[in-house]
């Protein structure tokens, strides 16, 4: 790793050490899901950067990536209901509510874990994920169901026509 890289490395790690805004606003018992809410945010911002660095204005053009990044943000979405829930029923003290933290915790742990899979795929994206053999795929499938469609039109096209001609002749 380069000197710059380790920096930069460095310096994002830094900044996520020093924000810790959402603990405060969840309840006290559940900063360890608060902390990986934070994370997968943090991730999201790193990755969302590089790929836009990466692709540029072809971004929309590489449905792989736009497919990571949506999976990335369903998770976020996920984990931030699950923490409000449980931190309201937790604050209230509903029925089940301990039920609800543990779910909180265990679905936070986990998707932490595929956010961490999805930036990984992110970053190395080609021949180590499969996207180039993919995208190779698509193409062949693409290109023969053209060809399909093309050849069955013009078989119903000349169906059609020849069954004009034959109750026109009688």
């Amino acid at each position: 790793m380069g000197k710059s890289k380790y920096l930069n490395f460095k310096k994002t790690i830094t900044y996520f050490h020093r924000i810790k805004i959402l603990i405060f606003k969840v309840h006290p018992s559940l900063g360890i899901p608060a902390k990986d809410l934070e994370y997968a945010v943090f991730v999201l911002r790193n990755v969302t950067k590089e790929t836009l660095t990466k692709s540029g204005r072809d971004i929309m053009d590489n449905q792989l990536y736009l497919r990571r990044l949506s999976e990335i943000v369903m998770e976020i979405y996920a984990m931030t209901a699950m923490l409000g829930r449980s931190s309201r029923a937790y604050s209230i003290g509903l029925k089940n509510c301990e039920h609800e933290t543990e779910m909180t915790f265990l679905y936070c742990k986990h998707a932490r874990l595929r956010i961490d899979r999805l930036a990984k795929e992110i970053h190395e994206h080609g021949y180590a994920t499969g996207d180039e053999h993919l995208q190779h795929l698509a193409k062949r499938v693409r290109i023969y169901i053209k060809n399909f469609f093309d050849q069955s039109f013009f078989f119903i096209l000349d169906a059609h026509s020849k069954r004009l001609s034959n109750n026109n002749t009688t």
